[in-house]
C-alpha cells in the first residue's frame, strides 16, 4: 500500500464497510450492519444478522505484488455483490516485502489477524489469493495459523487466481519487475538488483537443491497439516499468461486433487495475469460464487 491511508482513500465509496488497519499490511472490512467481534472467544456476536450458511463469515484476499488499491477495491466489491454480509480481510504484499523484510517480521504482521480467523469447525472461511506475491503470504498465513493454534488453516474455500507460479528465471524476474515502483530511476537502480536475487535463487535451487521462496509457498498450500484437506479448491488461470505458467498451475492442482482437495479449474486462453476477472467478469465471478456456495 502507498500510505496506511490509502485503502480508505481508495475504497471510499465502500460506504457499508468498517475499515480498520490491524497491521502496515493488514486491514479489516467489517459490514456496518453487522456485529462486533469479540476477540477473546474467536466468535462473531450478533443481534441483527443471522449466519447464511450459503455465504462465507470471512473473506480473506491475499493480493499480488504492489497490487493498486484502486484494483483490490475491484475484488472487495465483487465479493460484497456476492455476500454482502461477509467480513473481507485484505493482505497486501511488495516485492520489497518477499525479497527483503525477514521472514520473522511477516509473520509479525500476520499474527495480527489470526484472531480474526474463525476456529470452530462450523466456520466459513475463503481464501481468494493472486498471484505469486498473494501464494506466498496465503502460505506463510497457514504456517503462522497453524503454528499458533496447532491446526490447519480452517477454509471452506481456496481460489488461487493466476497462481502458484514456479521457479522459472523469466517469469519470476518479470513478475518482480512489474511489481517496482514506476519511477524511472529506481527502475533503473533496481533492475539489476533484481536480476541478481532472481538469479541467485534459481540457481540455488536447480544447482544446489536450496528451495526458492517460489517453491516453498507452494508446498506449504498443498500441506495438510497447515491446510484444511478435503475443501474446495479453484484455480484461475490463463495460457497467456507470461508470469504464472498455465502448466505450472495444473502441475499443483493435480497435487493437491491427489492429496485430497476437491479441485475446480477455469482455465482460459487469453487473459493476462491476473486479468481474467477484466476478460469477463461474468464468468470470473460466476466461478468464484459457485466455488464460496
Amino acid at each position: 500500500m502507498d500510505s496506511p491511508k490509502s485503502l480508505q482513500e481508495n475504497t471510499a465509496c465502500l460506504n457499508s464497510y468498517t475499515i480498520t488497519k490491524l497491521a502496515a499490511n493488514v486491514h479489516l472490512l467489517e459490514p456496518l450492519h453487522k456485529h462486533t467481534y469479540n476477540n477473546d472467544k474467536h466468535i462473531y456476536n450478533n443481534e441483527k444478522h443471522t449466519k447464511d450458511s450459503t455465504h462465507p463469515d470471512l473473506v480473506i484476499l491475499c493480493t499480488w505484488m504492489s497490487a493498486a488499491p484502486r484494483h483490490i477495491k475491484k475484488y472487495i466489491l465483487g465479493h460484497q455483490t456476492l455476500h454482502p454480509n461477509s467480513t473481507i480481510l485484505i493482505i497486501t504484499t511488495s516485492v520489497f516485502d518477499i525479497l527483503l523484510v525477514p521472514l520473522a517480521l511477516q509473520r509479525k504482521r500476520l499474527g495480527s489477524c489470526l484472531s480474526y480467523i474463525e476456529t470452530s469447525a462450523s466456520a466459513k472461511v475463503v481464501l481468494h489469493l493472486f498471484s505469486g506475491g498473494g501464494a506466498h503470504t496465503a502460505s506463510l498465513l497457514a504456517e503462522e495459523y497453524s503454528t499458533t493454534y496447532g491446526v490447519p488453516l480452517p477454509l471452506h474455500t481456496m481460489i488461487l487466481d493466476s497462481s502458484p507460479g514456479t521457479n522459472a528465471y523469466a517469469p519470476a524476474f518479470t513478475a518482480c519487475i512489474s511489481a517496482l515502483p514506476t519511477s524511472p530511476l529506481l527502475r533503473i537502480f533496481l533492475t539489476p538488483l533484481i536480476h541478481c536475487l532472481v538469479g541467485v535463487a534459481w540457481v540455488l535451487e536447480h544447482k544446489f537443491g536450496v528451495q526458492s521462496v517460489v517453491t516453498k509457498a507452494n508446498a506449504r498450500l498443498n500441506d495438510g497439516k497447515l491446510v484444511q484437506k478435503g475443501k474446495k479448491r479453484l484455480y484461475v488461470y490463463s495460457e497467456a499468461d507470461g508470469m504464472v505458467l498455465w502448466r505450472g498451475v495444473e502441475v499443483h492442482a493435480n497435487e493437491a486433487e491427489e492429496k485430497g482437495w476437491r479441485v475446480q479449474r477455469m482455465r482460459v486462453r487469453d487473459a493476462g495475469h491476473v486479468a481474467i476477472m477484466g476478460v469477463d467478469p461474468v464468468a470470473y465471478w460466476g466461478a468464484v460464487g459457485e466455488a464460496c456456495g
